[in-house]
């Protein structure tokens, strides 16, 4: 009986009866691929989450591509393997047994082998390899508590050896640099960046026009090369830009042309270049929008992403063609970026006739929407990122570096106040601007936004 090889194992079958299989080192990968093509993409105050736990970016970008790779590493167990019934009897010739139904998920089996490795071959303190064990394993949605192999089935041969052989396949490949990481004294920061930077990667690493059906990897980074390229052309048809940096346009040129800067707008413009949280307490009618995007525009002249959170769809269907007219203004001659709207009803209002349908599709997903640049919608979509939700540090992930505008925040009773002030923390972490725009505030609330 011939000796079990790491690409004997799949990660994607073509059907549930095909013999057709895409190996697991392949997918991992892809899923590599799509993160350093990803990177790429994401504005510079989104990537310095990251990078300021290593110092440097090049560190920063091997290290979290590398935990993208493993986050499919617990597919390499016996459970798994055999839930494929063409692919169970493929496997018995090599020896695997099927040893009945699968008790827990490949994220879990993920976050036990991840957490293994990290501390014992890599050699960082248990706390810190249990935290970022969760958030590689936690890619379906959740966290996974359970740490042990052996409540995995994961301990006995060939798994231990394969999963070891993987590892160090992509190990070698990346040159991760852990220690630096968890070293970071805002390491706990980095982690729900990092737990949606893997999802997400992961989506785009499993799209249909990455999985070529591999069965055998002569060479790894041969195929990482060519998985990077088809990831490249797989976000160009999605739509998903590259920052691009423009010069700040002065306040002035925001306004209908007979009009002039007010005191507030002329205020906002000169606080802008520093603010990283503004609280702009006025009656209607005084341009608190165009304050807001005085503020928001050094931010924005830098790559970075805005978001409009609102109270209602209707106040977010008015807002959105004001700052697409923005949008229009500050881009110059630079390739023109479209405003996504953001709520449950925002499907109708997207433009059907655009060039390229794909990325309709894929950023029309509730959980990819805010991922694009430029969003206005309502506030729900930001607050479900500190719920515990399915994929909520997708949400997180998607705002970090971001512009985000609350506005109309007296509006809110007392629980969404509260989940408001937790937002505000989590942005502060994520490395984002924050506007807050409303009407007169009672003390002890305006005090809670500050101290958030």
């Amino acid at each position: 009986m011939q000796r079990l090889q790491l690409c004997d194992l799949w990660a994607k079958t073509l059907d549930s009866s095909s013999e057709i299989y895409h190996c697991l080192p392949a997918h991992l990968l892809d899923v590599a691929a799509a993160g350093l093509e990803l990177w790429e993409r994401l504005p510079r105050s989104c990537r310095d989450v990251a990078s300021r736990c290593w110092g440097n970016e090049e560190d920063a970008k091997r290290t979290c591509c590398f935990l993208a790779a493993v986050h499919d590493i617990g597919k390499a167990n016996p459970f798994f393997q055999t839930k494929s019934r063409v692919q169970a009897q493929r496997l018995r010739k090599l020896g695997v047994q099927c040893i009945g139904e699968e008790p827990y998920g490949h994220g879990q089996a993920t976050t036990a082998a991840v957490f293994h490795f990290l501390m014992r071959v890599e050699g960082l303190p248990q706390p810190r390899a249990a935290a970022i064990a969760k958030a590689v394993g936690g890619h379906h949605g959740c966290f996974s508590e359970s740490l042990s192999l052996h409540l995995q089935n994961l301990a006995t041969e060939p798994w231990i050896s394969l999963i070891q052989e993987c590892w160090t396949l992509l190990r070698d490949l990346f040159q991760p640099s852990l220690h630096p990481m968890v070293d970071a004294p805002r390491f706990h920061e980095l982690l729900a960046w990092l737990a949606g930077f893997v999802s997400v990667s992961d989506w785009i690493g499993s799209h249909r026009e990455m999985v070529g059906w591999c069965q055998r990897l002569q060479d790894p980074q041969s195929h990482l090369r060519a998985a990077r390229e088809v990831a490249r052309k797989l976000l160009d048809g999605f739509g998903w830009p590259y920052p691009v940096p423009t010069p700040v346009v002065e306040v002035s040129r925001l306004l209908p042309p007979s009009a002039s800067p007010n005191s507030l707008q002329r205020r906002a413009e000169q606080l802008g270049p520093m603010a990283k949280l503004s609280l702009v307490e006025a009656p209607m009618g005084c341009g608190k929008t165009e304050a807001s995007l005085a503020l928001a525009e050094p931010h924005r002249s830098k790559g970075g992403g805005i978001y409009f959170a609102l109270p209602t769809r209707a106040t977010a269907n008015g807002l959105c063609g004001r700052v697409e007219a923005y949008l229009r203004i500050v881009q110059g001659s630079e390739p023109g970026l479209r405003v996504r709207l953001i709520h449950g009803d925002s499907w109708a209002s997207w433009d059907a006739g655009s060039k390229d349908p794909e990325a309709e599709d894929w950023f029309a997903g509730r959980k990819r929407a805010l991922l694009w640049p430029y969003g206005v919608g309502t506030i729900d979509q930001a607050l479900v990122s500190v719920l515990q939700a399915r994929h909520h540090f997708v949400r997180l992930f998607a705002l970090a570096g971001k512009t985000v505008v609350l506005d109309e925040v007296h509006a809110y009773d007392v629980y969404m106040s509260e989940l408001i002030v937790r937002l505000l923390q989590w942005l502060k972490a994520l490395n984002c601007q924050v506007v807050v725009l409303s009407a007169t505030l009672p003390s002890h609330r305006r005090e809670a936004l500050l101290q958030a």
